[in-house]
Formats: C-alpha cells, sequence, structure tokens
C-alpha cells in the first residue's frame, strides 16, 4: 500500500494528475471491487508443477507465512515473464530428476491455477527461437519458469553454503549435524545436498515409513516439536523410525503449527 500511494504522488508531482488518480483509486473501496472483479471473472486453467514433496511443503509454508496465494504468484510470474520483467536462468539445482531413482524424496505436483491467457502467451513463448536464444536455456514447459519464480520469491537453499555442506558431508558429517549447524530443516539439507549430486548414506532410513505411530509416541513426537527441544520433522522421522512425512501427518493432525521448511528461525525461506 505504502508503494502504491508512492507511486501515486511521484506520478501527481510529475504532473500526470490523471494517472495518479487512475493508481490512487486502487486503494479506495470502489478500485479494490474493480481490481476483485476483473481477477474473478478471469479464466483459469490448471498448472501442475512437479518437483519434490519437499520443495512443494516449503513454497507452501512460505506462502501461508506472507499472506500470498501460490495460483497468484503463478500469474505474476506469467505476466513478468510476458512483459519481459523476468528472465530467470539454467539452475541447474533446480533440475527435476523424475522418477525416484536418485533421490529419497517422493515427488508430486504442486497443482496452481492460473489465468489461460497469460498461460497460452507464456507456451507460445517459450516456443519462441529468439526467445529461447535469449534466455540461454529452453525450458520444457512454462511451468518451469513459473517454478524458478517460486524460488526467487521463496529461496530454499538461502544462507547454505553448498559447498562447504557437499564437502562436509564427504568426510563424514551426518545430515542431522549439518541441519543443526546451518538451522536449517534436515530434509531441505538432504535435498540440497542430492541436487549437488551427492548419494546420501541416510538413503535406506530416510526412506523407512510404513509404520503406523502409537497414541504415545505421536505425543511424545508433538512434546519435542512443539516443546523445548524444537526438534525438526526429519530428526524426528529418524529417532522413531517412520517417514518424516508420517510424522508431518501427526503434527496437522494434532492441529501444530508447522516451523518454515527451510530453516528452523528463518519466517519465510
Amino acid at each position: 500500500m505504502d508503494t502504491i500511494k508512492s507511486a501515486a504522488n511521484r506520478l501527481g508531482q510529475q504532473g500526470e494528475e490523471e494517472e495518479a488518480a487512475a493508481v490512487a483509486s486502487i486503494l479506495t473501496p470502489a478500485g479494490a471491487a474493480l481490481i476483485h472483479r476483473i481477477y474473478a471473472e478471469r479464466q483459469t486453467v490448471s498448472m501442475p508443477i512437479y518437483m519434490p514433496l519437499t520443495e512443494k511443503e516449503h513454497f507452501v509454508q512460505a506462502a501461508k507465512g506472507t499472506g500470498d496465494v501460490l495460483s497468484n504468484l503463478g500469474d505474476q510470474a506469467l505476466h513478468e515473464l510476458l512483459q519481459d520483467d523476468f528472465r530467470p536462468g539454467p539452475d541447474d539445482s533446480l533440475a527435476t530428476r523424475y522418477g525416484t531413482g536418485g533421490t529419497t524424496d517422493k515427488r508430486g505436483n504442486l497443482n496452481l491455477t492460473v489465468d489461460n491467457r497469460l498461460k497460452a502467451r507464456a507456451d507460445a513463448l517459450i516456443k519462441d527461437q529468439a526467445f529461447i536464444a535469449e534466455l540461454g536455456w529452453k525450458p520444457r514447459a512454462a511451468s518451469a519458469l513459473v517454478r524458478r519464480f517460486l524460488h526467487e520469491m521463496f529461496p530454499m537453499f538461502e544462507g547454505l553454503d553448498v559447498g562447504q555442506a557437499v564437502e562436509a558431508y564427504a568426510g563424514g558429517a551426518t545430515v542431522t549435524e549439518l541441519a543443526d549447524r546451518y538451522q536449517a530443516e534436515a530434509d531441505v539439507i538432504a535435498l540440497m545436498l542430492e541436487r549437488n549430486g551427492v548419494a546420501l548414506r541416510e538413503k535406506n532410513e530416510a526412506r523407512t515409513g510404513g509404520r503406523s505411530l502409537s497414541a504415545a509416541e505421536k505425543k511424545d513426537i508433538i512434546r519435542r516439536y512443539d516443546g523445548g527441544e524444537g526438534e525438526g520433522t526429519y530428526v524426528l522421522a529418524a529417532a522413531f523410525g517412520v517417514s518424516y512425512r508420517t510424522v508431518i501427518r501427526a503434527l496437522d493432525d494434532a492441529g501444530i503449527e508447522r516451523r518454515q521448511t527451510r530453516g528452523k528461525s528463518s519466517p519465510s525461506s
């Protein structure tokens, strides 16, 4: 709101009175209703984005923490792409390895609902050879660009020294130890290592899961997660011999608000 007010004032100072009034009107009830009506009447289409579930959970929790709607951010990504304001590079760390081979993290879709007109124009744009040459790499789909936009909005590995972490892990450090060192959730550390070509020693342990938790175990997990220990889902999963998804379900069923996926103290990433 402060930015909109500032823009209106600046336009007014430049003598653009009509434009200043139009910008300022957005902050009025009538202006807000108009924007809402325009957005509500848009034609939408599903945009599934295939990614590790750890990454999906990170985006969901980060958006919840900032009050953003992920589908709206999908529209914003497409809009900025078409306006030449967003040009992501070929980030190899975000490359998706399809299937489950070579990674401990299960994968699924982050399902967004985006403006069909924006998506259609973006689909056409990524087939344009001039655009591909400008971009420097060829996206498989518009959803790949939206995924990179979300990573710019909510960085997953910000503040993590990848080279140092890889070297430390090769030297014998565990995922849990690295999570404590970087104050990040262990599942994020594991995903970061795997995306940088590291085969996890804890792979079999991380994939254990089938066993259900007893009522007493669920109570203990809630105490350890929500209490003074503040242990993460990956750490608790290893301690109880279940998958961290089982731990997450136990927390959600109990109505426990979970910390952001990125780190134990980071507000949004």
